[in-house]
This record gives structure tokens, C-alpha cells and sequence, in this order.
């Protein structure tokens, strides 16, 4: 057994009878009153592509394994032990999440019919409240769906998703009662107030109904819990009877249902990272087979909607930014294909919505988003006018296709999400909703501001920051720099009422769009995948030091934090530059790279070797391995560091957060703080109850604040 040696501190090895032999740190550490545990060490190897790995904690993914639930209480007790100091933060943090938001706190709502649909918080309460309201003025709300009634008192309980039929007669609603992201769909008769019989198990969270208004279609997921099935489920009879409508034969695939505007087609999406195919139903017959529009080629992307007698589709055919086309739905085969929106090399698409008379963009130039507006009828363009330099545009909200008004959703650092309504034809903007009830925040107060950080390639990277005006660079702001960097997904600067308790503790709060993300265009997703991801490594480091040399901030006073696939950022670059960073969180994080990749047996695994590579094959494997955050632990010192995980998580296991820990306990030098907490509630994406939440986020918040000097 290798013991690690402490500076300044003697290393004492006995046995624990539960535990098997655990390494403990000596008393001198300075930062516990307590002992830290140090998982046993048991020999794994692995042989692969002319390598040997030796993995000493790959026993803790034993999950049913006594001593693996005993180590993870034991890391959570030693946690609570030493944040207790923090405890008056943590509870002087939740109470300003609730006094900004417990007002009847207003979701931004969505137009379907006649009808906005919305979600509210009320004060005391854990989960929200669905509703909805007519759009005449002076309309009454009607609940629809408390989710508080039917959660009962279980500790964990999240809605999904929720889809009104077309007649707005029937909810549908799916629920995750585990945390495992697997659902059970329901159905409630809006005027009756009766939820029916009707129950559609291990379902995922995508489901449609077609436009007869006694249909559902919806995907089952595999024990991969990968969404590959379609099956439709008629009111009022058995889900054993449901018809099976499609199955993806390919393990990298995943399917998505989608409903075009005009509710004339259900669309059903087959694909990976970076190729699509899609078939299409009537959605008033919904007996019809699915039809192909075009079968699947490798790198080929295509997403289809609908408008008279023409499918538009949005594809990346000979352009990395996507372009529009039109074909005739008689006859959609790719060689039909013409341009409507020709490629733009400095113009990413990256959503379209169609109208009868309209088509609108959604656009990135440079990093900004935008919305063009295109006339069908005279073939005009124009782009809709925003004031502030950085803000996050949601086009997820139904708009109606015979009308001339765009609806969607803005927001910013700084400013409230609101629905905008805009009228394309008169060019005219109005705001018709948003969230409510954030009480003590004035926008007045604070500064957006974007930084374009040069790296050592010759590469701009984009940062959107956030602070209390009155900030002087002098070195000595605390500040907070997050990344994320892969998907092509884009970590949008959006208004979140619990960083701005950061910001009033003087905090400046930063997003880096380093490469691999969807930020900027196809070109900068592609230079942070694969065989370049560690471009992604090297901005997020980049901008770390601009701000040090620039004064925002010092090594002393900067924290860094990241979930999941940021979580991997955060991993890898407190091993490459600890000397930067006085704490850093990694939430959820994709540590154990190589490992994961390896095993197909895990949700999305196969589906991921395009934004990863195969590590079967050996160009891939020394490269993952070359920066993947478990394999490169080191003996050197680090910063304070908070890991998190979630023991249900399906997507970045448990044990990737808890080998890394033990891990860096074994080889890190000096007294830096390193503590672990292994939720056993919630998913991926947190707890489903909104106090629990606050709570996380406190917890999260109290660990950075207290490492960068701040206690109140």
C-alpha cells in the first residue's frame, strides 16, 4: 500500500474494521478537526491497445457493495463536518434565493391556442404550479395540474415535460418518481379534473400528440437508457395494447419525436452527434407508416418542417453552418434539395422556425445571436433589433404558423427571461410575459461586459461577464469563471437570481465560450472535440490567466466551477495549472474518461464516440488518456476543491466523482481543502424540489465564497 506523505504532517496507517485499511490524514491538517477517508486500495488492471493501466479504486464501482455505501457516507460525514463553519452562510444564502423569487414566482410563459401556459412557485411550496390563462385581457387563471398534490411526500418527484393536446381538452404529463430519468406518462381531462387510467411506463421525457387529439406518440428507452422505440398510445386503452411504430436498430442513434407548427406532421428524428435521418406521419392520421424524407449519410444533418406544399430543411449539406432548403413534400429526395437560405461562412443557423408567410432564423455571428426575418411572399430579409452586447434568445416556445407574430424568449445576465412577441410584418416588439416576483434586484445595478481573450493559437475566446457596477481591477475581486466547451451546446449568459448573491458579495460571475461549444460556429465546436479537445483545456486556462494579468482578479481570489462535461474542464486543468486557481467545484463531472469510453454497457457511451473517439482504437486511447482527469492526478499540490455527484446519476455515474476523490487524496501534496458529496436523491441536473435546490446551490456558493476569503 503506497502511503502519501503530507507536508508537515505524520501519516498514520490502522484498520478500520468496516472500512478495510483506510489511510488517514493527521490532526495537523489545518482545515479538520476530523479525519479524511482514504478508500483501500485494491489492485485492477487493464491491458488495451499495447498499455497496462493499473486502477486501485476501480472497486468502488460496486454499487451494491457495502463497503462502497460506507466510504461514501463516510466522505459526506467528513464534508458536513468541515462546512459546518458555513452553515450561517448556507442558510443566509437559501433565504435570499426565497425573498428574491417566492412572490407567486411566474415561469415565462407559452403560447399553445388560445391559451399561455406557465408554471408558477408559491411560498412555502416545493414543486411548481402548472396553469393557464386565455390570451384575451382581463382573463381568469386556471390550475391546471399542482404538482405539490400528487407528489405526496416523496423526496424526489420532477415533471419533465407536459404536452396539451390540440383541442387544449388533455394533459399529458410525464413523471420521474426515482431519479433515473425513466417516466411514467399520464393523462388528465382538463374540464373533468379526473387523471385517467391511461399509463405509459418506462417512457422517456419526448412525447407527441397528434392532431386527432386521442393519440400520443412517445419513445421507450433500452437498459442503456437510450430512446429507441416509438410506439402510439390511444386514449383510453391499455398501454399492453399500444401499436410499436419504430425501432433504431443502430446503439449510437437516439430518437426525437417533434410536431411541425402547422400540427399538419409528427416528425420522427433518428441520430448521433453528427448525423441525422427523419421520417415523417400525418398527424391527423395518425395510422399512416412513417415515411423517409432521406436516408441517413454519414455527416449529414438535416431537420425538417413544413409549409404548404414544401418541406423547408435545415442542413449542413456542404455547409459546417447549416443552410436552408426547400423540397416538395411528394417528392423530398435530397437531389430536389434548393437553396433558400444559401451558406454563409460567418453565419451559424442554429434553429428555424417556419410560418405560412414567414421563415425566421435563429442566428449566431461572431458570438451574438440574432434572429432574421424572411418574407416569403417578397422575399425580403431583416434582422430584429436587440440594445444589449451579450443576451440569450430561447426559440422553444409555440408561436402560430398562419399568423404574423414571432414569439420567443429573452434574457440576459442582467435582465429578467421575458416573452417578446414580434410582429414581423410591422417590425414591431412587445413584451407579453415573464418571470415575476424577483424581489430585491434591480438591474440598474450591475454591468454585462464581453472580453475577447487571445490564446497562444491565434484564437478569440468570448467572455460574457457579469458584476456589481463600482468593480475596480485591481487584483483584488473574487471572482468566478465558468466553462463548458463540447456538444456544440452553447452556455448561454442568461439571468439566474442566486448569482447575483455572488455579485453582491462583490464576485465577478464569468462564462468562457471556450472551443467544443456551440457559441460561435461548426468551426469552433470541431476544435474542441475528438483528436483537439484539449483546445477546450487550453482557452479556459487562457482566459483564467488574462484575467490574473488583466487585474480582474488574482490566483488567490479566482474559483472555478463546471457540471458534467464542464466538469471535465475543471478536472483537467487543476492538473495541468493548479497554480491558478484558489478553489475550484466540479459538479457531475466526466473524470474518468477513458474508463467510461470503454465501457459500452453505459448510458450513451457508443453514442458519444463521435464527440470523444473510440478508445478502441489506439490514436484515440493515448489521447483521451493523455488528458483525461483520473489518469492524470498528480503529485503536486491543488486547489480547494468541492466534488459533487449524484449516486442515481445515469449520465456521469457516481463512481467517476468518488475514484477521482480518492484518487487526488492519495497523491496531492500540501493542506488544500478536498471534499466530496455523493447526493442519493436527484439526477443529473439536481434535486426536484425547489428548496432542496437553493440548498445545493448554498452549499455550492458557501464552499467558494468561504476559500476566497468572503464568510457573510
Amino acid at each position: 500500500m503506497l502511503i502519501t506523505k503530507l507536508k508537515s504532517a505524520v501519516t498514520v496507517i490502522f484498520y478500520v474494521g468496516t472500512f478495510g485499511f483506510l489511510l488517514l490524514v493527521s490532526a495537523c491538517n489545518k482545515h479538520d478537526e476530523t479525519r479524511a477517508p482514504l478508500a483501500k486500495k485494491i489492485a485492477h488492471t487493464e491491458r488495451l491497445n499495447d498499455d497496462i493501466r493499473l486502477d486501485y479504486y476501480y472497486w468502488l464501482r460496486e454499487k451494491d457493495n457495502p463497503e462502497v455505501k460506507k466510504y461514501i457516507e463516510a466522505e459526506n460525514q467528513y464534508t458536513n463536518k468541515l462546512m459546518e463553519s458555513s452553515e450561517s452562510l448556507q442558510n443566509k444564502l437559501v433565504d435570499e434565493f426565497c425573498k428574491r423569487n417566492f412572490n407567486e414566482d411566474y415561469e415565462v410563459p407559452q403560447q399553445k391556442g388560445e391559451y399561455y401556459y406557465y408554471t408558477k412557485m408559491i411560498q412555502a411550496m416545493q414543486y411548481p404550479v402548472y396553469c393557464r390563462k386565455k390570451k384575451s385581457s382581463g382573463s381568469k387563471e386556471e390550475v391546471i395540474l399542482d404538482q405539490n398534490k400528487i407528489a405526496g411526500k416523496k423526496n424526489y418527484f420532477k415533471i419533465a415535460t407536459f404536452e396539451m393536446s390540440d383541442d387544449q381538452k388533455y394533459m399529458a404529463y410525464c413523471v420521474d418518481s426515482l431519479g433515473y430519468e425513466t417516466n411514467s406518462i399520464y393523462i388528465k381531462d382538463i374540464e373533468s379534473g379526473k387523471i385517467l387510467k391511461d399509463c405509459i411506463t418506462n417512457a422517456s421525457s419526448n412525447f407527441i400528440w397528434a392532431s386527432d387529439n386521442r393519440t400520443i406518440f412517445y419513445t421507450k428507452m433500452d437498459q442503456d437508457y437510450r430512446a429507441n422505440r416509438v410506439y402510439k398510445h390511444r386514449l383510453g386503452e391499455a398501454s399492453s395494447r399500444d401499436e410499436f411504430v419504430y425501432y433504431e436498430k443502430d446503439d449510437s442513434y437516439q430518437i426525437l419525436l417533434y410536431k411541425s407548427s402547422s400540427n399538419r406532421y409528427i416528425f420522427i428524428g433518428a441520430g448521433n452527434i453528427s448525423t441525422t435521418e427523419t421520417y415523417y406521419i400525418d398527424a391527423f392520421h395518425p395510422d399512416m407508416k412513417p415515411k423517409l424524407v432521406y436516408p441517413r449519410q454519414e455527416n449529414l444533418e438535416y431537420y425538417v418542417y413544413d409549409s404548404g406544399p414544401n418541406f423547408y430543411i435545415l442542413t449542413n449539406d456542404k455547409a459546417k453552418n447549416f443552410k436552408v432548403v426547400v423540397a416538395p413534400i411528394s417528392n423530398p429526395s435530397k437531389k430536389l434539395w434548393k437553396d433558400v437560405i444559401p451558406y454563409r461562412q460567418e453565419t451559424k443557423i442554429d434553429e428555424l422556425k417556419v410560418f405560412k408567410n414567414f421563415l425566421a432564423l435563429f442566428e449566431r455571428e461572431k458570438g451574438e445571436q440574432k434572429i432574421e426575418i424572411v418574407d416569403l411572399r417578397s422575399k425580403s430579409r431583416h434582422y430584429v433589433k436587440f440594445d444589449e452586447a451579450a443576451y440569450t434568445l430561447g426559440y422553444d416556445v409555440n408561436s402560430n404558423y398562419y399568423g404574423d407574430i414571432l414569439s420567443f424568449r429573452y434574457s440576459s445576465f442582467i435582465n429578467v427571461p421575458s416573452l417578446l412577441n414580434y410582429n414581423m410584418g410591422t417590425r414591431e416588439k412587445k413584451v407579453v410575459g415573464g418571470i415575476s416576483g424577483v424581489r430585491n434586484y434591480s438591474a440598474d445595478n450591475y454591468k454585462t461586459e464581453k472580453v475577447l481573450v487571445g490564446t497562444s493559437d491565434g484564437k478569440k475566446v468570448p467572455v460574457i461577464l457579469v458584476y456589481k457596477k463600482g468593480i475596480v481591477k485591481d487584483g483584488s475581486n473574487p471572482m468566478v469563471l465558468t466553462g463548458y466547451g463540447a456538444y456544440n451546446k452553447a452556455n448561454e449568459a442568461k439571468f439566474s437570481s442566486e448569482i447575483v448573491s455572488l455579485l453582491d458579495r462583490g464576485c465577478i460571475y464569468g462564462i468562457a465560450h471556450i472551443r467544443g461549444g456551440g457559441e460561435i460556429d461548426g468551426g469552433w465546436y470541431e476544435e474542441g472535440k475528438l483528436l483537439k479537445k484539449k483546445n477546450s483545456f487550453s482557452d479556459f486556462i487562457a482566459c483564467a490567466e488574462y484575467f490574473i494579468k488583466e487585474k480582474y482578479t488574482s490566483g488567490k481570489r479566482l474559483a472555478i466551477w463546471g457540471r458534467s462535461a464542464g466538469g471535465l474542464v475543471i478536472g483537467t486543468v487543476v492538473n495541468m495549472r493548479p497554480d491558478l486557481f484558489k478553489a475550484a467545484v466540479a459538479e457531475n463531472p466526466f473524470v474518468d474518461v477513458l474508463n467510461t469510453m470503454l465501457d459500452p454497457s453505459l448510458k450513451g457511451t457508443v453514442q458519444e464516440y463521435e464527440e470523444w473517439g473510440d478508445p478502441n482504437n489506439k490514436i484515440f486511447y493515448d489521447y483521451i488518456k493523455s488528458y483525461s482527469p483520473y489518469d492524470n492526478v498528480k503529485e503536486q499540490t491543488y486547489p480547494d476543491m468541492l466534488i459533487l455527484g449524484a449516486l442515481k446519476d445515469t449520465r456521469v455515474s457516481y463512481w467517476e466523482p468518488l475514484k477521482w476523490t480518492a484518487k487526488l487524496r492519495e497523491k496531492k501534496r500540501g493542506n488544500s481543502m478536498l471534499i466530496l458529496k455523493i447526493y442519493e436523491d436527484g439526477d443529473h441536473t439536481g434535486g426536484s424540489q425547489q428548496l432542496e435546490n437553493y440548498r445545493r446551490t448554498a452549499f455550492k456558493y458557501a464552499f467558494m465564497l468561504n476559500r476566497l476569503g468572503i464568510e457573510k
